[in-house]
């Protein structure tokens, strides 16, 4: 073990050590909560995005016909929740005894031609939507660390004081949320979804100079 040199960079490790706490109680809160979206998935789950992706198509699609008909592409070009969407909305009509839209109705009937044992095939690669959610949720806690724990950045190198991101990537795991880049993934998702974090004071220190 490594002993400070200097006072200053003990506070600062002593800040890095709180800030990683606070991170690893944030990240377990968010696995073990649901989600607002209509499933007990955490929202650092792919399925707990892939709800929110199909609440978004269902009132899309209910909301304009032209809607309704990138929401029916999107399920030819094999996305399975918009499918799922449309079914559901399908069986939600004939339930209702009442008429479907047009597009909805052409769809229903090329549904009906699928026959037995009919399956999307298989689509290669990670879908960037099945992650909205986690990754919102990883900027969000980047933001809050930096604001909680001044001086800390988000994202950087320095051989005297860790970043935000690196932190957040040690508390989430490296193996189960973000691979082998470790904080470099963490990087990546903060400078996208940066945008969401909050930045009205008190919020956003780090954005300002001190």
């Amino acid at each position: 073990m490594t002993l400070p040199a200097t006072l200053a960079e003990a506070e600062i490790r002593l800040i890095e050590a709180e800030a990683l706490a606070h991170a690893k109680r944030k990240i377990a809160e968010l696995r073990s909560r649901g989600n607002p979206y209509g499933t007990s998935d955490s929202v650092l789950t792919p399925e707990a995005s892939r709800a929110v992706i199909r609440r978004i198509c269902r009132n899309s699609a209910l909301s304009h016909c032209d809607h309704i008909m990138d929401i029916i592409a999107l399920a030819r070009a094999g996305d399975p929740d918009a499918d799922q969407v449309l079914l559901e909305l399908i069986r939600e009509f004939l339930s209702r005894g009442e008429q479907m839209p047009t597009e909805l109705a052409a769809f229903n009937m090329e549904v009906t031609r699928r026959g037995e044992g009919w399956q999307f095939r298989k689509r290669q690669g990670k879908k960037w939507h099945h992650y909205i959610l986690r990754n919102i949720s990883i900027a969000l806690l980047v933001a809050d660390i930096c604001d909680r724990f001044p001086p800390l950045k988000p994202t950087g190198r320095s051989p005297h004081q860790r970043s935000t991101s690196s932190i957040v990537a040690e508390a989430l795991g490296e193996a189960e949320f973000v691979g082998r880049r470790g904080a470099k993934a963490v990087e990546a998702i903060w400078d996208k979804y940066k945008c969401v974090a909050p930045t009205e004071p008190p919020f956003g220190r780090y954005l300002r100079p001190s």
